[in-house]
């Protein structure tokens, strides 16, 4: 039985480039909206916060320290 053939919508080098810069443009933008929302938690935080809100906090600053690694 033979397999459909589904080819690549573009193979060109300049158009996987563009696309992954692209791609880290949105994802370096996304990595510093995170960081300056894990600082807007950390003043809240500091200022004595909820525990649910602390909580957030550690889990924002977690994802954040991961997807930066």
């Amino acid at each position: 039985m033979d397999l459909p053939y589904f080819p690549p919508e573009d193979t060109s080098t300049r158009s996987l480039t563009d696309q992954l810069f692209k791609q880290q443009v949105v994802i370096d933008d996304l990595l510093e909206a995170a960081s300056r929302a894990r600082r807007y938690f950390a003043d809240i935080v500091a200022e004595g916060a909820p525990k649910h809100v602390q909580t957030t906090f550690l889990m924002l600053s977690d994802a954040i320290s991961k997807a930066q690694a």
